[in-house]
């Protein structure tokens, strides 16, 4: 029984290395994110507002997936996918797929 009990520690303490991490590398990647957005121009900044904002809607209105849209309309890998939930974008896209199946009575 202790055996297992040493494991178990063990593998929780692994576990929380793995979690701290994770945290770590997400505040890097929102921090690098911020930085890049403020060393564009306003005019910059719009146009990248501009080409998310159309893939997005473009994907809603298709009625594409989350991976759809992020794989195939933005034509980015499988790390996106943690990306995507990171920012928001998956309870963003959870929302606005919600209301688009209730105005279709769906």
């Amino acid at each position: 029984m202790h055996n297992e009990d040493d494991r178990i520690d063990r593998i929780a303490k692994a576990l929380d290395e793995i979690h701290d991490l994770q945290e770590k590398s997400e505040r890097e990647y929102h921090k690098e994110a911020d930085d890049w957005w403020n060393s564009l121009s306003k005019e910059q900044q719009l146009a990248a507002f501009y080409s998310v904002s159309k893939r997005m809607h473009h994907g809603f209105l298709q009625g594409l997936s989350y991976r759809a849209i992020l794989y195939g309309l933005f034509g980015f890998g499988k790390n996106a996918y943690g990306i995507g939930i990171f920012s928001g974008f998956m309870e963003i896209y959870n929302k606005c797929d919600f209301r688009l199946q209730n105005e279709d009575g769906e």
